[in-house]
């Protein structure tokens, strides 16, 4: 079967090499794992995504067939991308399309109905619910996503939750959906080389409180900033995005021990030193660095926003924007060394349940029908 990806930003991962002031996000590794997974099974994959000083205009890559195509900076980022990526798609071959985002998602249905091909759309999140847009912009994003999302006729979420949150937040669900959990990578890290990161850091006989991400403020990092008020630990934040300057200043404000990283490939490193892991968000999409904590067997805290745990099984879970209640349950984590172990355990194994190569075949016996 012939695969065609759309929405994702950048491929690889990380390729954009500086060239874009915003990180890449779940999505771009969403879909860089789904597209080699495919290809491992032998379909043809194709992903178009943007262009980048450096990188060729098409190749081959992990085993996926690359196209990328131009793009404008700033607010057009994401509408350009996707209308060129929907010019050069017309001259491609392809049995499905699966495109991520609502912009992705209009394009993509256009697309399948001048081809005649299917079309698996994946929300990933809500646009007109994230704080960084104003009142005009949001209902703008409402009003075109409550016609987007009841175009096509296969819509993926990621888990019963953020179904949950589509219907909560949209006022309805698409007629045809299906739930297919994500898959989850990390590469295991040994003792002597997160000893050797606690040096490198000077956080030896320091408790860590960790957040990967990028740094926006749909993330909600400076709640969870204003939470490390007067806890014994040090956050360590990797991860980069327009906020970083902001966020630093706040965390000197608040006198928080807090380490800016920035952006880090290893990231599995810094798991590696976590005590506690933590995503304060305000809405996300497809959360894989959650995932990927709870792999690694780290207590996580999150918020209660619709994430694929189960309160107090695998992860504690509080209020959006309630810097109080989330500083109580870092408190919890780090002074009950019982029930963060508990927590741990329990993470990894709902994380072992998340498997690429099942994700890769829902994928293909869904396009199938």
């Amino acid at each position: 079967m012939r695969f065609l990806i759309l929405g994702s930003k950048e491929y690889p991962v990380h390729s954009s090499r500086g060239q874009d002031e915003l990180p890449p996000g779940g999505f771009e590794v969403y879909a860089a794992a789904l597209a080699e997974s495919l290809a491992e099974k032998r379909h043809e994959v194709t992903i178009i995504t943007r262009a980048f000083k450096g990188l060729p205009k098409k190749e081959e890559a992990g085993g996926v067939r690359v196209v990328r195509v131009r793009w404008v900076a700033g607010g057009l980022r994401n509408p350009s991308l996707n209308f060129f990526a929907f010019l050069a798609a017309l001259r491609e071959e392809f049995d499905v399309v699966v495109a991520q985002g609502f912009v992705a998602i209009f394009f993509a249905c256009l697309l399948g109905f001048l081809k005649r091909r299917k079309v698996i759309a994946c929300p990933a999140g809500i646009c007109w619910v994230q704080p960084q847009y104003n009142a005009f912009s949001r209902l703008f994003f409402r009003l075109t996503e409550s016609v987007v999302y009841r175009l096509p006729k296969r819509v993926v979420f990621f888990s019963e939750e953020e179904k949950k949150q589509f219907l909560t937040k949209m006022g309805f669900l698409p007629r045809n959906y299906s739930v297919i959990p994500t898959g989850v990578k990390i590469k295991k890290t040994r003792v002597a080389d997160g000893e050797k990161l606690r040096a490198e850091l000077g956080l030896r006989r320091k408790k860590v409180v960790l957040f990967a991400g990028r740094l926006l403020e749909v993330k909600g990092v400076e709640y969870l900033i204003k939470a490390m008020k007067g806890i014994k630990a040090t956050l360590v934040v990797v991860g980069d995005g327009p906020l970083r300057k902001e966020l630093e200043m706040l965390s000197g404000k608040e006198g928080v021990d807090a380490l800016f990283v920035g952006w880090r490939s290893d990231v599995e490193r810094f798991l590696s030193i976590a005590d506690v892991f933590v995503l304060p968000s305000l809405s996300e999409g497809l959360p894989l660095v959650l995932l990927e904590a709870m792999a690694a067997g780290k207590p996580c805290i999150v918020t209660d926003i619709g994430l694929p745990v189960t309160k107090n099984f695998d992860a504690l879970a509080v209020p959006p924007k309630n810097a109080a209640a989330l500083r109580e349950a870092l408190r919890r984590l780090l002074n009950n060394k019982t029930l963060a172990k508990k927590l741990g355990e329990n993470a990894r194994k709902t994380a072992e349940k998340f498997s690429w190569e099942r994700a890769a075949s829902q994928y293909v016996e869904l396009a199938a029908k």
